[in-house]
């Protein structure tokens, strides 16, 4: 399943953010349009959100949402697409 990470904290808390997405999917495609990111994850997105600590009791502390991309469309970078469509193929 593929869900994208929108972080709603200040942009400096953002470091914490990435190093969990990277931890959660290694080949995360990161940060386009500043700061949404990309995962490739088998688990359920109230599991994703814990594992990001999106929760009051994470230290530090991290707010966001987490949404499930079912489709796409648009107009965006070449490599974003690739990594799409990478990923549904698996």
């Amino acid at each position: 399943m593929i869900y994208a990470i929108i972080p709603l904290d200040a942009e400096e808390d953002q470091g914490h953010l990435e190093a969990a997405v990277k931890d959660i999917d290694a080949a995360a495609y990161l940060g386009h349009a500043p700061h949404i990111f990309l995962v490739s994850y088998e688990g359920t997105s109230s599991k994703l959100v814990q594992q990001l600590g999106f929760t009051s009791k994470s230290e530090p502390s991290l707010s966001g949402m987490v949404l499930t991309v079912d489709s796409y469309n648009g107009f965006a970078n070449v490599d974003m697409w690739e990594w799409l469509l990478n990923r549904e193929k698996s």
